[in-house]
């Protein structure tokens, strides 16, 4: 578990606090569609690209997208933005972690603040310093910063020599008033 004692200590660097509750940590707007971060003053997308809130719950299927296709994405929702890494890993909540089993459903964030997140991938902005072929996702599922390589048409990825697509899902985010 040293990489998520590595994580756990980058994050708390940040100023996160790991496990604090959405009614301290997170302020719910008034539509319910958006969360204001307390800590960070970052305004989060409440449910990823393709789900919606319904008043009580994010809803519908989650978009699954190219890094090339989160950025087009994040072009046609006005003020909004795809996070950088460390804004993203910011909302990881290492409390909710469940390994009992292989099956388990628990995303590592928030459920109050962000109901019905994809225990999935999720796109940064983040290229990695010096390697702009290279980018940076956030886990949902265990709570680890990974990175991937594109090809030249960066909707493709190279890893261990094999090339395939990645679609991942997206939260969009955006400075605060």
């Amino acid at each position: 578990m040293k990489i998520r004692t590595v994580l756990t200590a980058w994050l708390i660097g940040l100023g996160v606090a790991l496990t604090a509750g959405a009614q301290t940590r997170f302020t719910i707007s008034a539509n319910g569609a958006e969360v204001t971060d307390n800590h960070t003053s970052l305004t989060w997308r409440r449910c990823v690209e393709g789900m919606t809130w319904s008043g009580s719950a994010c809803t519908g299927s989650p978009l699954s997208l190219t890094h090339s296709g989160a950025f087009a994405r994040a072009k046609t929702q006005s003020g909004w933005r795809l996070p950088n890494v460390k804004e993203l890993a910011s909302i990881v909540d290492d409390a909710v972690y469940d390994n009992s089993s292989s099956t388990a459903q628990v995303a590592m964030i928030d459920r109050t603040a962000f109901p019905n997140t994809p225990r999935t991938n999720h796109w940064a902005s983040t290229p990695q310093v010096g390697f702009p072929a290279i980018a940076w996702l956030v886990s949902f599922y265990n709570g680890l910063v990974s990175d991937y390589i594109f090809t030249q048409d960066r909707n493709s990825l190279s890893f261990n020599g094999s090339s395939y697509s990645e679609t991942v899902n997206v939260r969009l985010v955006r400075s605060s008033p």
